[in-house]
């Protein structure tokens, strides 16, 4: 059946087979690429073996609103010097169906991810493509989360509180605050003029 809201973490499973509904597509020369279920790290992994022509894609379920314009994708990845192409699909069968959309440069470390999906669309399918960066590369994929983009802003966070270090030289300055509900993540902006970020312009600290 069509999903509307779903998330999926992938630690229910025992064995390297995608959970129901997902799938994939693999094309290659090389003998062992992949698109499957860690067992022991409970994640996916998407690794194209010593062909970089490979065609590795994970294939989401399918999406009832995923052409409204209404929804977006979170998701964590990670791959060391790896590219992660988010795109969309008529056919989760088809690789020749899948529209790229955004290529994400990744890292060693597991980080989150959202795509806005804004522009209505035809497509029913997300997938996730290997960017084919270099031989024997794994990305890994964790948390994947389908729900409705915010259509309001999420609450401030309260209490704001800033310690400064009355000591010379680079000691430590402490923020503090009390969380929002409904918010997803915090950013920090930091300028040496009022409007101006550029000392640090938008880091995500949790």
């Amino acid at each position: 059946d069509p999903i509307d809201n779903y998330f999926e973490n992938f630690t229910t499973y025992n064995s390297q087979y995608l959970p129901n509904c997902w799938s994939k597509i693999i094309s290659s020369t090389a003998e062992y690429p992949r698109v499957q279920v860690n067992t022991f790290r409970k994640d996916v992994e998407l690794h194209n073996s010593t062909d970089t022509n490979t065609t590795a894609i994970l294939v989401s379920p399918l999406l009832s609103n995923l052409g409204n314009a209404t929804h977006r994708v979170k998701f964590k990845a990670r791959g060391e010097n790896e590219r992660l192409i988010i795109g969309i699909m008529t056919d989760k069968d088809e690789a020749s169906t899948f529209v790229p959309l955004q290529t994400i440069e990744l890292s060693d470390s597991m980080t989150e991810y959202t795509y806005n999906f804004t522009t209505p669309n035809n497509s029913k399918f997300i997938g996730f493509k290997h960017g084919n960066n270099r031989e024997e590369s794994t990305i890994v994929i964790d948390d994947f989360y389908w729900g409705q983009i915010p259509t309001s802003l999420p609450l401030c966070v309260e209490e704001l509180v800033i310690e400064t270090n009355d000591l010379c030289g680079n000691s430590p300055t402490k923020l503090s605050w009390i969380n929002a509900s409904d918010s997803d993540s915090y950013k920090i902006f930091i300028g040496s003029q009022p409007g101006t970020y550029n000392i640090i312009n938008g880091n995500n600290i949790g």
